[in-house]
């Protein structure tokens, strides 16, 4: 009967056999395990047969091709679990496999991987931490600065990134999160791999530059009239790209750093451009409502309808005349 290893333990597993771990398998050759204990006892090196599983999970590549990272977790119910140890471990698989424990994240990984991820962090950025993960802030320039852009990242890896303090469409964090590294956890041996993973993507948001909205000012009569196209930014965040605007319900916030605004706020341009030339003519459409008529173009309308009337006038009489003249005398 091969001896258990025990609860609390931190081990090193060698597998012998070369190849692929399946999924949720244990490998099918022999393993040896050599642990040590938390107690003052001595190592202890035994052996484990094919019964005890342990569960793997693929996690990343490394530069060789041919050597997959993988997660790996203890699961023989017969072994009781210790919730002060980090039961996870990490795996490269090639032509034989190592798998290595590693102890449950400490305030010290926190702290070390906090400082790595400041002295990496380009100008105008920082970065917050609280317990559950970091904040990397982009900050406005200028006096009364402002957090324009946050990227927080959990040590478990989950990822939110917003703009203005509104998250960004899911089709959007997808472009920019495709290189992310999705399984990705903070422990003592991933922090580096973690802080690179963190600053590419702050680099990917740094292609991206804000909206500038419908942000020309002779359109600037139509913004409060138009709620139900969008809203007027005032720009508390202090961006360079405009002093205030127009933006649409369904800005996408970030667009490409050669672009000036999103698609959603190019139809409310369109739409404003549309109104601004039709007011901006002197002479409107006979069918326009008045309330929609600027004061000029009411005077105008007015003119033309006292000329039509006039006109019809003069036109009635010289049917009259021709009909009946004494009638013609009569309406004259």
């Amino acid at each position: 009967m091969p001896r258990q290893v025990q609860s609390g333990s931190i081990c090193k597993l060698k597998h012998v056999k070369g190849g692929k771990i399946q999924s949720n398998r244990g490998g099918s050759s022999l393993a040896f395990v050599s642990c040590q204990p938390q107690s003052s006892e001595g190592s202890q090196n035994f052996e484990l047969s094919d019964t005890e599983e342990f569960g793997f999970g693929p996690t990343h590549s490394g530069d060789d091709p041919g050597v997959e990272e993988h997660i790996c977790i203890k699961t023989d119910p017969d072994s009781a679990f210790d919730p002060n140890i980090n039961q996870f471990c990490t795996t490269s698989i090639n032509k034989s496999i190592k798998i290595e424990a590693d102890v449950m994240l400490t305030q010290e990984v926190i702290q070390s991987t906090e400082r790595l991820l400041k002295s990496v962090m380009p100008k105008h950025w920082t970065v917050i931490a609280d317990q559950e993960g970091y904040n990397c802030l982009q900050i406005s320039r200028g006096k009364d600065p402002a957090f324009q852009r946050n990227i927080y990242v959990t040590h478990s890896g989950t990822l939110r990134i917003t703009v203005h303090r509104k998250e960004l469409s899911e089709k959007l964090v997808k472009e920019i999160t495709k290189d992310w590294a999705h399984g990705l956890r903070l422990n003592s041996q991933s922090s580096k791999f973690f802080v690179d993973n963190v600053l590419g993507l702050v680099m990917a948001i740094r292609t991206y530059e804000i909206c500038a909205g419908v942000h020309q000012l002779k359109f600037e009569s139509m913004w409060a009239s138009s709620s139900e196209l969008g809203y007027i930014d005032n720009n508390p965040y202090g961006e360079a790209r405009y002093n205030k605007t127009f933006r649409s319900t369904r800005c996408s916030l970030l667009v490409p750093v050669q672009t000036k605004s999103c698609a959603w706020c190019k139809k409310v341009s369109h739409t404003f451009n549309a109104r601004f030339k039709h007011f901006s003519e002197d002479v409107s459409s006979p069918f326009t409502p008045n309330e929609k008529l600027t004061q000029s173009q009411k005077n105008s309308k007015l003119c033309f309808q006292s000329k039509t009337i006039s006109n019809l006038r003069k036109q009635l009489q010289r049917h009259l005349q021709e009909c009946n003249p004494q009638s013609s005398e009569e309406l004259g």
